[in-house]
């Protein structure tokens, strides 16, 4: 079985709590969650969002003029797990 979950990363909690007020303002389903050091050492929370809707959560996000750190993807695949970054 595989599965993805994406995430957006940001400089500070700030941000993080900006983007949670913009995303749901849009009705979108996210969740606020801490995000594993191997991804960034800056504020540790990140939105967490289904991948399939990638680009409905990159076009708010970009709008929005909030400072992002990165877009990530966790895939799972069977035992294992794999991050990468995202394109902008």
């Amino acid at each position: 079985m595989r599965k993805e979950k994406c995430f957006i990363t940001f400089p500070s909690s700030y941000h993080v709590l900006q983007a949670e007020k913009i995303l749901r303002a849009r009705g979108l389903d996210f969740s606020v969650v801490p995000i594993p050091r191997e991804i960034t050492s800056s504020c540790g929370m990140a939105i967490m969002y289904n991948c399939s809707e990638h680009a409905k959560y990159f076009n708010v996000i970009e709008s929005s003029r909030l400072p992002v750190e990165d877009f990530h993807r966790l895939k799972f695949t069977g035992t294992s797990s794999l991050w990468d970054k995202l394109l902008r």
